[in-house]
């Protein structure tokens, strides 16, 4: 999977607690903690709305191998 360049202005406030949580070793980089986020959101999000189900659990695994339906 090749990674594309995404920028994002966001509020210092939370651009410190992104760093506080990487400083902290939850995370290895911002950039693993924003992509996790991103793709927790999604996953949900769509999960929500019922477009992921039984069936297309192969759509999900692609985007969060760990996660558990």
């Amino acid at each position: 999977m090749s990674l594309e360049i995404l920028t994002v202005k966001m509020a210092e406030e939370l651009l410190e607690r992104i760093d506080r949580l990487v400083r902290d070793g939850y995370y290895p980089s911002r950039s693993e903690l924003i992509r996790t986020a991103i793709r927790d959101l999604i996953i949900e999000e769509l999960g929500s709305y019922g477009v992921y189900k039984k069936t297309q659990n192969v759509e999900i695994q692609s985007l969060a191998p760990n996660y558990v339906v």
